[in-house]
């Protein structure tokens, strides 16, 4: 039909992939599927030329004069700039994953503290316990020393890290429940370290293998105290 507009083709559609010749051309490598500019980090998501070469352009013209394309020095220079950015991604990982080693750590040192019913404040005497220990039985391993100085255990972490877990074990229960198809709530009167009458709330689950769990849903306060 004439007069119809042609439909716009997506990017997407062209299927377009990394040029090696980008590399030496551009000092542009492939990143998660995004083109990266070795010399400032800036990543383009789409595989075009015309952009690399824009971006290079405006950029780093310089390198043109510094480094000439063919010369010898500048492959070595796209060497360098290579291995120099996967020592930083490995940098990284390696950081991220002791991070979240630290992390999981000061977490087990709250739910400790929180089983034995421990003030927060507890956290700066285990951090020192630790300290003491590794210094004593292993002073060359500077690596573990670091990891236990950078535990984070102050009184609001501790707090923070505890509710976390409640609020984890309080999701898990409430999906474990739903499984269940047969359960009894029990009641029992209990007391505040001030006597003031509470009302605990049990919850008992029967599995299909015949085991029988006991878990404490809730605790409230109660005005009055009740009998029978």
């Amino acid at each position: 039909m004439e007069g119809k507009c042609k439909q716009k083709r997506k990017y997407t559609d062209e299927n377009r992939c990394f040029q090696e010749e980008w590399e030496n051309k551009y000092f542009f490598v492939e990143h998660n599927g995004k083109a990266m500019c070795l010399l400032c980090q800036t990543c383009i998501s789409q595989f075009k030329s015309s952009n690399l070469q824009r971006h290079f352009a405006s950029s780093h013209a310089h390198m043109d004069q510094e480094v000439p394309q063919g010369a010898e020095h500048r492959t070595l220079k796209l060497k360098t700039l290579k291995k120099q950015t996967d020592v930083e991604a490995q940098f990284c990982t390696r950081f991220a994953n002791q991070s979240q080693t630290v992390m999981l750590a000061s977490y087990y040192v709250a739910w400790h503290i929180a089983w034995a019913k421990k003030p927060y404040s507890e956290d700066e005497v285990v951090k020192t316990c630790l300290t003491d220990v590794i210094s004593i039985l292993s002073p060359e391993n500077e690596n573990l020393q670091k990891k236990i100085s950078g535990l984070q255990l102050s009184r609001h972490t501790i707090e923070r890290r505890i509710s976390n877990l409640n609020s984890d074990i309080k999701s898990q229960l409430h999906l474990q429940l739903q499984q269940y198809e047969y359960l009894i709530i029990t009641l029992n009167e209990s007391f505040h370290t001030q006597d003031k009458p509470q009302l605990s709330v049990f919850v008992r689950t029967v599995s299909d293998d015949c085991v029988v769990r006991e878990e404490l849903l809730d605790m409230m306060s109660l005005k009055d105290r009740t009998h029978g």
